[in-house]
């Protein structure tokens, strides 16, 4: 079994393990392996098999999973795009049931954190143009004030 994320130009059946899966499918297999396509990008002692519990948390172009509620050391980096959740099935009787929960992350929160300081600094961009303005007005006020007085 494998689990994971992949882009919705993979078709269904698609092999994840093959090199045309490349920046399309992130995942990690029952083994612990983790991958991007073809490419382990991770390799850990954490196997899952039946009645294992596994989580999937995407955040900010990363993915962390859990087995059984344990962090699973080693994280997928660069995940890109638009993804969907998946798996791949190979074995005759295989199965998953998927439930939908919502696993805070810390990439939620540093998100959270770079949109407040993108507003804080687009506010001071904005202030900085209004200054800027003034002072323009009030430099061409001057101006028409000395034509006048010349």
């Amino acid at each position: 079994i494998r689990i994971g994320v992949q882009r919705p130009v993979v078709r269904v059946g698609s092999n994840w393990n093959d090199k045309s899966c490349l920046d399309l499918a992130w995942y990690m297999d029952s083994n612990g392996d983790m991958f991007n396509g073809n490419k382990i990008v991770n390799e850990t002692d954490c196997e899952f098999g039946t009645n294992d519990k596994i989580e999937v948390n995407l955040g900010y172009r990363r993915i962390k999973f859990r087995i059984n509620g344990k962090e699973v050391g080693g994280v997928i980096e660069q995940v890109t795009g638009e993804v969907q959740l998946a798996v791949q099935l190979f074995s005759k009787g295989d199965r998953v049931l998927l439930e939908d929960q919502v696993i805070p992350d810390d990439d939620e929160q540093a998100l959270e954190n770079e949109e407040e300081r993108y507003q804080e600094m687009k506010k001071k961009e904005e202030i900085i143009e209004e200054e800027r303005k003034r002072r323009w007005a009030e430099d061409e006020k001057e101006k028409l004030r000395i034509e006048e007085e010349a």
